[in-house]
């Protein structure tokens, strides 16, 4: 039986976004006039595909100008994997996060929202607003995590992720979303998030097996999920939920050549 991924209630939600859509909105165009590309980086090579929204097209020759293949479904919405209930909860949280931070965090004059640090050589960028709380922001980037893993197991892609692990995941958000208050297990995993200098010029979906880790490139942010124990370069830049506080890494060139192979791969 098919169950919302969070709270295993039944997944009736339609067309739930697997990346928020005001995070991509301004990278891919809105609803229906989306024109955005997708990367599939694996062992195999590189592939590349286009996905052209229902409005743009009659459009389609004109705007396909390095004759990709396509995708004929939206690589960014999948049907019956949250109920409706935790699709609002996830709604009202990513608003928060696309207002206070996505929207704040480039610009100079909300520079007073972010306190500047250097951690592990990395420039980082830490909210201070009490508009949204360091929970919030781990639910946040976690929910978009699980979404992306079953995406990403629908279609039968490999992501290193450890079925444990995701389930730990799902009773984290489960009990902070909706206060279900299941034994969890220590969740030991780490988040890295990068803040994109141009995001632009960034893909927005990406598939990988060439990592055993969970790369999520995404318009305004690079996501890194650290499944693994060992020891990383983001060393103390990394994000755990035990932390007080959450950091974001303000790309620096160093940052930038280490995801070279995705930046501008769709230009």
């Amino acid at each position: 039986m098919i169950k919302c991924i969070i709270c295993s209630n039944e997944p009736n939600a339609k067309n739930s976004h697997i990346i928020p859509i005001n995070l991509i909105k301004d990278c891919i165009g809105k609803r229906y006039n989306e024109l955005s590309y997708s990367i599939n980086l694996t062992s195999d090579g590189l592939n590349q595909s286009l996905f052209i929204g229902d409005e743009l097209q009659h459009r389609a020759e004109e705007l396909n100008v390095n004759k990709l293949k396509t995708n004929a479904l939206n690589p960014y919405t999948l049907d019956n994997i949250l109920c409706t209930i935790c699709e609002a909860k996830l709604g009202k949280i990513e608003g928060l996060i696309y207002s206070e931070i996505v929207l704040k965090i480039r610009q100079e004059k909300y520079k007073s929202n972010f306190r500047a640090e250097k951690v592990n050589k990395f420039d980082v960028l830490i909210p201070v607003t009490k508009k949204i709380s360091k929970t919030e922001i781990d639910i946040y980037f976690y929910s978009i995590i699980l979404r992306v893993i079953h995406y990403l197991n629908f279609k039968n892609k490999q992501t290193f992720i450890n079925e444990e692990i995701i389930q730990i995941i799902s009773k984290f958000l489960n009990k902070e979303m909706n206060g279900v208050c299941d034994k969890i297990i220590n969740l030991k995993t780490g988040i890295i998030v990068c803040v994109t200098n141009n995001p632009k010029l960034q893909p927005t979906f990406m598939e990988t097996n060439l990592f055993e880790k969970l790369i999520i490139p995404m318009c305004n942010f690079v996501i890194v999920f650290e499944s693994s124990n060992g020891e990383t370069v983001f060393g103390k830049s990394m994000n755990y939920i035990s932390d007080s506080e959450f950091k974001f890494i303000k790309n620096s060139e160093e940052m930038e050549s280490v995801f070279s192979v995705f930046g501008n791969i769709n230009n």
